[in-house]
């Protein structure tokens, strides 16, 4: 699904549980670049996730992020 604001494009991509948290993974792009979006998503008193944090990372360094992650196991 792609979702288009006045700003650019957001296009989702998948979500992970975790206990009460969510995260969520989306590709953002805008008039800055493209970006990997990942926000982490808690369950409010309605029992609906909302954004509590999150980080956009610029797609040229994703290739480097995964090399740096991959050694962490």
């Amino acid at each position: 699904l792609d979702v288009f604001y006045p700003n650019g494009k957001v296009t989702h991509l998948n979500d992970y549980d975790k206990g009460k948290s969510r995260y969520s993974i989306s590709i953002v792009e805008n008039d800055k670049g493209k970006f990997v979006c990942i926000h982490e998503k808690r369950e409010n008193r309605l029992d609906n996730h909302t954004v509590c944090s999150g980080i956009d990372i610029p797609f040229e360094l994703i290739d480097e992020l995964i090399d740096t992650i991959s050694k962490v196991k």
